[in-house]
């Protein structure tokens, strides 16, 4: 008995829209966000992990917070 070939998996897509999913890292962490109505989903795991390394991140260095060079920048919102 053969069966038939499973299908080829399909990209993510955004579940308020359906729009294509794209994604980018913070702080070592996967961020993916909808390229058509802009909406950023992570889990709650995610989100503690960025505010922590970037709340530590000024602490270690709070004179040059506003003046320290950025990584890429993430899309607009």
């Amino acid at each position: 008995m053969t069966y038939p070939p499973a299908p080829s998996p399909r990209p993510p897509s955004c579940p308020r829209c359906t729009g294509p999913m794209a994604g980018y890292q913070r702080a070592d962490v996967p961020v993916q966000y909808c390229e058509r109505c802009t909406g950023v989903f992570l889990d709650l795991a995610a989100l503690e992990r960025i505010v922590a390394v970037e709340a530590a991140a000024r602490t270690a260095a709070p004179q040059l917070a506003h003046h320290a060079p950025h990584g890429p920048v993430p899309p607009r919102f």
